[in-house]
C-alpha cells in the first residue's frame, strides 16, 4: 500500500513497508527525530516554538510534528516536552500530543502513522477547539479490584471504575454541562482518582467556576484543578 508524505514543500509516494528511498536524496531517513504532536490543517514545513525549531511531515492528511531528541536527564525532558506541547497547541488546533519517548527515524514515520490515519483523524475532529482539564481526587482508599464472579459483576467493576465516588457527585452534576469527553484514572499515594475532562474553549472560565463551587459540597473528598491543556488524555495510541 502507498502512503503520500510531504515534507519542505515536496510530496513524496512511498510504500508503507519500503525504505523511503525517495527522501535518501534530501534528508537522512536514518535520522532520529522526537515526535511531539500530531495535528490536521495547512502547516509550513518547520515551526519555531519555544526556542526550538520543529519540522513538520505529512503522513496523508496528518500533519506529524517532530523534531531532534532532548539530549537531557528524563524529568527535564518530561517538563521541557510538556511546555513545547503546551507553546504549540497555543498556535495549532486541533492538535494531539505524542506519548513522551516517541523516538524514531525519519524513515519510520509514514510506516508509524499511517496504520492510524483514521483513528488520528477522527481524535482531532473530536478535540478541535476544546482543550483538557485535569481534576486530582484526594479522599478515602479505593477498594482494589476482586475477581469477578460473573460478565456482569465484571462490567460492574468496570464502570464503578469510571464514574466519581457516590459523595462527589455535586461535582459532577456542577461540570457536566460543559463536560465534552470524561477520562478518569487510578491515582498514585494520596491522589486516589485523576479526572481528565475535554472541554471547549469558550466553556473554561464557566467549568473552572462551577468545579470550585462544588468543591466544598463533596467531603469527604476534596480537588486539584489545573488547566487548561492541550488534551493529553484525548490521544489515541499510535498503532504498532
Amino acid at each position: 500500500m502507498w502512503i503520500s508524505f510531504t515534507f519542505d514543500s515536496r510530496r513524496y509516494c512511498v510504500r508503507r513497508t519500503g525504505c523511503f528511498l525517495l527522501m535518501a536524496h534530501r534528508h537522512d531517513p536514518g535520522e532520529d527525530l522526537e515526535v511531539y504532536a500530531v495535528a490536521a490543517g495547512s502547516l509550513p514545513a518547520r515551526i519555531r516554538v519555544a526556542g526550538r525549531t520543529l519540522r513538520v511531515f505529512r503522513v496523508e492528511s496528518i500533519a506529524v510534528i517532530a523534531g531532534p531528541p532532548l539530549e537531557v536527564p528524563v524529568e527535564e525532558a518530561l517538563r521541557e516536552q510538556h511546555s513545547l506541547i503546551v507553546a504549540l497547541a497555543e498556535r495549532v488546533d486541533p492538535i494531539l500530543p505524542v506519548r513522551f519517548g516517541a523516538r524514531m527515524a525519519v524513515a519510520r514515520i509514514p510506516g508509524a502513522i499511517g496504520p492510524s490515519v483514521d483513528v488520528l483523524t477522527r481524535a482531532l475532529v473530536h478535540v478541535r477547539g476544546r482543550q483538557q482539564m485535569t481534576m486530582r481526587m484526594a479522599g478515602p482508599a479505593i477498594a482494589d479490584y476482586q475477581p469477578a464472579a460473573s460478565g456482569m459483576e465484571y462490567l460492574a467493576q468496570r464502570r464503578a471504575a469510571q464514574a466519581l465516588p457516590p459523595a462527589a457527585a455535586p461535582l459532577g452534576e456542577a461540570v457536566a454541562p460543559f463536560v465534552v469527553d470524561e477520562r478518569i484514572r487510578r491515582g498514585h499515594g494520596s491522589i486516589r482518582l485523576t479526572v481528565f475532562h475535554l472541554v471547549k474553549r469558550n466553556d473554561v472560565c464557566s467549568y473552572t467556576e462551577a468545579a470550585r463551587a462544588a468543591a466544598g459540597r463533596i467531603s469527604p473528598w476534596s480537588i486539584s484543578l489545573s488547566g487548561p491543556w492541550p488534551p493529553f488524555a484525548f490521544a489515541p495510541e499510535l498503532s504498532r
